[in-house]
């Protein structure tokens, strides 16, 4: 995946709250009308420098492992996280809404932005126990409605 620096703590906790939105948004409008490249209303330079070091490294690379594995989190793993919220929740399968976007960062990690919508590593995404973990919380949130 390249040599990508941890910028994983520029930010506090604050800030990465507040601009989570526009990650949401910014990475949705590249998935959705790729290779457009996504707005950013952060005023603050190092969070804009973050969005423009993201973009520079991130399509190229996204295209090839999307190519490689359509699917990055594997079918059995979704379908028993799936079951589980769903069975725990009491509603029917077919009611659990998610989506997970895949960034192409290093290490094993996950964190739910939004109602229903996680940002995670290549590397959760790739291991079961951790991907199982990432899409019941995703689930959960979406039918929760809250996002931490």
């Amino acid at each position: 995946m390249g040599d990508v620096p941890d910028q994983s703590e520029l930010l506090d906790a604050a800030e990465r709250a507040a601009v989570s939105r526009e990650w949401l948004e910014a990475w949705h409008g590249m998935a959705d009308h790729p290779p457009v490249v996504p707005t950013v209303r952060a005023d603050d330079a190092r969070i804009r420098a973050l969005y423009d070091e993201a973009h520079l490294w991130f399509q190229p690379v996204r295209r090839n492992v999307i190519r490689e594995n359509p699917q990055l989190i594997a079918w059995a793993v979704i379908r028993d996280a799936v079951k589980d919220v769903a069975s725990a929740r009491g509603v029917p399968t077919g009611s659990l809404r998610g989506t997970a976007e895949v960034l192409l960062v290093r290490g094993v990690w996950w964190r739910v932005l939004s109602p229903g919508f996680v940002l995670a590593s290549v590397g959760a995404v790739s291991d079961p126990a951790a991907a199982g973990d990432l899409v019941r919380a995703c689930l959960e949130s979406g039918l929760d409605g809250t996002a931490p």
